[in-house]
């Protein structure tokens, strides 16, 4: 299997409580992430701790779905959860607030391809899954930033 480990940080010009509210409401992210196609949600939780199903599309031509897993939440600072499907692996969000109504979002998403077909291909197309990544969370950046109608900074790291 190939492994990928991005992190991606958004800074937005909004309260943290804000962001917590939209971003944690996983099953409404189609409405306002751009490349999220579907979410369903196959089990429900009090506390949160929810598993449902993902579809995702971008500017590459396949769709890919995995099921995610919410194993831990510390309101306000962070939501960890595995994923799998054809994708394998951690994703978790950290939330920080920044002072003067600015909220630091931090994404780290470590996985692995489950797909052979990604798995061949990796050693010539790892550069276009990582654009591809880069891109789909740029969508999400933009989206959150419309949706709270606030301004947005990007910046993303890369761990080999």
């Amino acid at each position: 299997m190939a492994g990928y480990k991005f992190i991606t940080h958004w800074k937005l010009d909004a309260p943290l409580q804000d962001i917590w509210d939209v971003i944690s409401d996983i099953s409404k992210w189609h409405e306002w992430w751009k490349g999220v196609l579907e979410v369903k949600v196959i089990t429900d939780s009090p506390t949160g701790k929810i598993r449902f199903a993902h579809t995702w599309k971008s500017f590459v031509p396949y769709k890919l779905k995995f099921i995610t897993a919410v194993t831990e939440i510390d309101p306000l600072k962070s939501i960890q959860a595995n994923v799998t499907g054809e994708l394998e692996g951690t994703g978790r969000w950290e939330f920080k607030d920044a002072g003067n109504g600015e909220t630091i979002v931090t994404y780290y998403w470590f996985v692995r391809t489950t797909m052979t077909w990604m798995n061949v291909t990796a050693p010539m197309l790892s550069w276009l899954f990582r654009w591809n990544h880069d891109t789909v969370m740029d969508w999400g950046g933009e989206g959150l930033a419309k949706k709270l109608q606030c301004n947005i900074r990007f910046s993303s790291e890369r761990l080999h």
